[in-house]
């Protein structure tokens, strides 16, 4: 799976997260506001559902951008 194909499959994933907002450079703090308790943990969820990965919530905040939390679930990701 590359970036794009996993931002589509994220954003999908949100009710409140309009379609084609997010790109592989979109800063995760530029949408802090939008990180409630309930969107963290659906895409904790996501990762576990589509990756196997297990993050946590610093997993989400520490990545810069998009790409990085990209990255950081791919780097926990079970082997399928």
């Amino acid at each position: 799976m590359d970036v794009y194909l996993f931002i589509e499959k994220f954003e999908n994933e949100f009710n409140d997260l309009p379609k084609g907002l997010l790109k592989p450079d979109t800063k995760i703090m530029d949408m802090k506001e939008w990180w409630d308790s309930l969107n963290v943990m659906i895409a904790i969820a996501f990762a576990k559902i589509e990756f196997g990965a297990n993050i946590e919530k610093n997993d989400i905040f520490e990545a810069n951008t998009i790409n990085d939390l990209f990255n950081n679930i791919l780097k926990k990701a079970n082997t399928k």
